[in-house]
C-alpha cells in the first residue's frame, strides 16, 4: 500500500493528528485548554458532553476528586458500566470517584475499556480496547472522542479503530507527551451518536508514566493504527507484540504515522538499546526516509545497539544493483554491497541454521535479496530454488553496533502454519541479533 494513497483517509478523521503529534512529542505539551466537546457538535460537545449527561449521576459516580482530583468521578457511562471515577489526579488529589453503576443494563448506552490505567514510557503508545454495550434495538454507529475528564477538548494524540463506523468494539491507541518526569495524564472517553450528534456514554481512564523498558518496538507497517488509519491491529502488529511479550524482558511500543514527516521518533529512539522497526508490505519512498535514516544512523553510532529491521520492500525503491548501493545506509548500517528487488510468483524456500519459511505461491509476491559485504554474515538463503542469495542478514557496525536485516514478507509465507512460522522467523531474528 503506497502512503500517498493514505492521504485520502485522513481528510475525515486526522482532524490535525501531525500537529498534536508535534507539539506532544517535541513541546511536551498534550493537553490544551479548549472547552468545547470534542466531537458532538452543539449537542454532543461542551455542557452536555460532560459531567451530568455523560458522568457520574446517571452512570453512578459523582464528579470526582477536587482540584488535583481530574480523573474521577464521571465514570460510569450512561449505564454503570465498569465501575466509578478512578482515584485523585496525578498527585493524589482529590478523593477517588464514585462508585460504579452497578450491573450493565440493557436498557442504555454504556462503554467499557480493557484496561482503565494505560502505562506507557515517555514518548511511546498505549493501548486497550473499549467494548460499546448499546440498549436493545438501538442501531447507532458511535465515534469516539479523547477529552477531558469531564468533557471538553484533550490534546492528547489518539487513534480508535473504525472510528465513526463503531457497532461492539474498537481499539484505543494513545501516544504519551516524550517531556514526561512521572505521574499520570487523566482522561475520558465519550461515545457521540454518529446519527445525532448526542452523548451516549462516557468513561474515565489514566494515562500513568513508567520508566523505558529494554527495547522499543517500532510499528511502520501502514496497516492497523498508524494514523489516520482507523483499523484494528495488523497481523504483523499483533506476531510481534506476542513475540516480544513472551520474551519477558519488556518493550514499549511506538506507532509511526502513515505519512511520516521522519521527526517523531526524536529523543524517543536514544533511552533504548534495543529496537525493533518493521516495515511490513510497505513499498513508498517514504518508508524509512530520510530523516528516519538519520534517527537512526546517530543512534547506532552510539555502539552496543542491537537492531533489528524487517521490511521485504524497502529495497523497492533503494536497490541500485547487485554491486552499487542507492543510499549509504544500505552499505553502512546493513552492510551490503548492493541488492535486488524483483515481483514475482513460484514456490520458494527459505532457510537458516533452525528456521526454515516456506515463501510464494501462484501469485506474484515481493523479492527483496541483498548482496552482503565479506564482513557481513548471511543467517538465511533462499534455498528453493537453489540460488543461494541472501534473505536475512546480520552486520557489525563501524561503531559496534549489531543489525540484523530480514526482507522476508510476512504476508507471502505460505500456509497451513503461516503464523506460527512468522513467530518463530521474528524470534530468530532477536535471536540472531543479541535481544534479550
Amino acid at each position: 500500500m503506497k502512503r500517498a494513497l493514505v492521504a485520502v483517509l485522513a481528510l475525515a478523521g486526522c482532524r490535525n493528528f501531525n500537529q498534536a503529534l508535534i507539539d506532544c512529542f517535541e513541546n511536551g505539551v498534550c493537553i490544551d485548554g479548549g472547552s468545547a466537546g470534542a466531537g458532538g457538535g452543539s449537542a454532543g460537545g461542551g455542557s452536555t458532553g460532560g459531567g451530568s449527561t455523560g458522568g457520574g449521576s446517571t452512570g453512578g459516580g459523582s464528579t470526582g476528586g477536587g482540584a488535583g482530583g481530574g480523573a474521577g468521578g464521571s465514570a460510569g457511562s450512561a449505564g454503570g458500566g465498569s465501575g466509578g471515577g478512578l482515584g485523585g489526579g496525578a498527585n493524589g488529589g482529590g478523593a477517588a470517584g464514585g462508585s460504579g453503576g452497578g450491573a450493565s443494563n440493557p436498557n442504555v448506552w454504556g462503554l467499557v475499556p480493557g484496561e482503565q490505567v494505560l502505562l506507557a514510557a515517555p514518548g511511546t503508545v498505549a493501548e486497550t480496547t473499549l467494548a460499546v454495550t448499546r440498549p436493545i434495538g438501538a442501531s447507532d454507529l458511535v465515534e469516539l472522542f479523547v477529552e477531558r475528564p469531564d468533557g471538553g477538548a484533550l490534546a492528547l494524540p489518539n487513534t480508535f479503530a473504525l472510528n465513526g463506523n463503531v457497532a461492539f468494539e474498537s481499539f484505543l491507541t494513545v501516544w504519551a507527551p516524550s517531556q514526561w518526569d512521572a505521574g499520570a495524564l487523566p482522561f475520558s472517553v465519550a461515545a457521540y451518536s454518529k446519527n445525532t450528534g448526542l452523548l451516549l456514554a462516557r468513561t474515565q481512564l489514566q494515562l500513568v508514566h513508567r520508566a523505558p523498558s529494554p527495547t522499543l518496538l517500532v510499528d511502520d507497517d501502514v496497516r492497523g493504527s498508524n494514523p489516520p488509519l482507523t483499523l484494528l491491529p495488523s497481523d504483523e502488529d499483533v506476531a510481534w507484540r506476542d513475540v516480544l511479550g513472551g520474551r519477558d524482558a519488556g518493550f514499549d511500543r511506538f506507532v509511526l504515522p502513515a505519512i511520516s514527516d521522519g521527526g517523531e521518533l526524536r529523543g524517543v529512539i536514544d533511552g533504548y538499546s534495543n529496537v525493533v522497526w518493521y516495515l511490513g508490505e510497505d513499498y513508498s519512498s517514504t518508508a524509512l526516509g530520510p530523516e528516519n535514516e538519520e534517527t537512526l544512523v546517530a543512534w547506532l553510532g552510539d555502539g552496543g545497539r542491537r537492531f533489528v529491521f524487517s521490511s521485504v520492500a524497502y529495497l523497492y525503491w533503494w536497490e541500485g544493483d547487485w554491486m552499487t548501493v542507492a543510499r549509504p545506509f544500505i552499505r553502512d548500517q546493513l552492510g551490503a554491497i548492493g541488492a535486488d528487488y524483483a515481483y514475482e510468483s513460484g514456490i520458494r524456500q527459505f532457510s537458516g541454521a533452525n528456521v526454515e519459511v516456506p515463501y510464494g505461491g501462484f501469485n506474484s509476491v515481493q523479492l527483496s535479496y541483498l548482496n552482503p559485504s565479506p564482513t557481513t554474515d548471511v543467517l538465511i538463503r533462499e534455498t528453493t530454488p537453489d540460488s543461494g542469495l541472501a534473505v536475512t542478514t546480520r552486520y557489525r557496525t563501524d561503531a559496534g553496533s549489531t543489525v540484523v536485516f530480514s526482507t522476508i514478507g510476512p504476508e507471502a509465507i505460505r500456509p497451513p502454519n503461516a503464523g506460527d512460522t512468522q513467530r518463530r522467523l521474528m524470534h530468530f531474528l532477536l535471536d540472531g541479533a543479541g535481544f534479550p
